[in-house]
């Protein structure tokens, strides 16, 4: 026997926007997370005051700057025994930037559009002033 229903899983738009609303009830504003963590972090917490600040800046810009160093060693290291198949362009301009330095002594070796054409131009003229010289040259005057 037929009977009149939806198909299953259908929902109603009433409903799907009931359900949005109620989702969005549950969820917690930014402002009210960060408020519950801070009273959960109690009253035992070292205060920042700019001396300790710059001391754990310090220490900070220390701990990092000896990484960096220890990833330069291992680079130039690497480099050294030939193997620079790990470095990216950036790596090999910060390991040897003169390598990339362009200097003024070598001359101009770009390639300058406007000084081609003048030299084209220029071979286009002799060209065509020698064979004009070369038609009035063999042109004797004489119609047949």
């Amino acid at each position: 026997m037929y009977r009149h229903a939806l198909p299953p899983g259908f929902v109603l738009k009433a409903q799907r926007k009931a359900e949005a609303d109620a989702a969005r009830a549950n969820v917690i504003s930014l402002e009210e997370f960060l408020e519950v963590e801070r009273h959960k972090l109690g009253s035992n917490l070292t205060p920042v005051t700019p001396e300790s600040f710059a001391k754990w800046k310090k220490t900070r810009m220390d701990k990092k700057q000896a990484e960096e160093e220890a990833m330069a060693k291992a680079k130039s290291t690497q480099n050294a025994a030939g193997k620079n198949t790990g470095m990216s362009g950036r790596d090999l301009f910060q390991y040897n930037p003169q390598w990339f330095e362009d200097s003024d002594d070598e001359g101009s070796e770009d390639w300058d559009l406007e000084q081609y054409r003048k030299e084209k131009e220029g071979q286009d003229a002799a060209e065509e002033e020698a064979r004009i010289a070369g038609l009035s040259l063999s042109d004797s005057g004489t119609v047949d």
